[in-house]
């Protein structure tokens, strides 16, 4: 009977099959972000990037920042538009690896990294330069932070400014501080975190960072919020005008 794997072989082999899993993933999103045209939406982008500034009619700026650098290391092409998404990715990928290794079980953290990427909307739109990927990294990086602030409360300031630039790629990202606040109300741990400067640090650090956004709305008549949160409005008018039309008997 062969003796059980050392601690250190039990690494190596973790090691090993993340390095396979991002090098396959970079290799495929690589060749597929070069060879398919660009989406509408991608298109779209390409033109804020001609000009890049502080806030969009649609969405915050981070994805007009990340297409301007990548055309500028890739050239103007699709491979250029999509090269930081396909990055982020990647690093999106490490980020829940290393979350997943503080579960319970040696190969957490790989069976978390094949999940995320299994999942339809990274398997499919990863690569695709759009608001959603930036968000995405910038949401595990806070939560990544977060998790490491509990023994390390300077990893708050980390975590307040990936929240930060979350909130500058898609405003989904602004839910990232009630469920924080949440998370740590919940457990006496948290609570007691709550007494120290750190977490109330974090949020200013990414109200500050935010704030480039808010000062761009505000000097071109709060143009995204009225797209974006305007949206919330209708689709309550239209759920309250559903509930006031008469019901209609069947057949008729």
């Amino acid at each position: 009977m062969s003796p059980p794997p050392s601690p250190s072989g039990s690494d190596s082999r973790l090691t090993t099959g993340l390095v396979a899993l991002l090098a396959a993933l970079a290799a495929l999103r690589l060749l597929a972000a070069a060879a398919i045209p660009l989406t509408e939406d991608e298109a779209y982008y390409r033109l804020w990037a001609a000009a890049p500034r502080l806030g969009y009619y649609d969405h915050p700026p981070m994805i007009a920042w990340w297409i301007w650098a990548g055309i500028r290391i890739a050239g103007d092409t699709a491979l250029g538009v999509r090269l930081l998404p396909v990055a982020a990715s990647l690093v999106s990928t490490l980020l829940v690896f290393d979350l997943g290794q503080k579960l319970p079980g040696g190969r957490s953290g790989l069976t978390a990294a094949l999940l995320y990427n299994a999942t339809i909307t990274v398997a499919a739109g990863a690569l695709l330069a759009v608001p959603d990927v930036p968000a995405s990294l910038f949401w595990l990086l806070a939560l990544w932070a977060m998790a490491r602030a509990e023994r390390t409360p300077p990893f708050w300031l980390c975590a307040g400014a990936a929240a930060g630039l979350a909130c500058l790629s898609k405003y989904s990202a602004l839910f990232l501080a009630p469920g924080a606040v949440l998370w740590l109300a919940l457990s006496a741990e948290g609570r007691r975190m709550l007494r120290t400067p750190w977490p109330w640090l974090a949020a200013a650090i990414a109200a500050a960072i935010f704030s480039f956004n808010v000062a761009w709305n505000a000097q071109h008549h709060w143009l995204t919020f009225a797209k974006q949160f305007g949206r919330v409005g209708v689709h309550a008018v239209r759920a309250g005008s559903l509930k006031l039309l008469p019901a209609v008997p069947a057949g008729q």
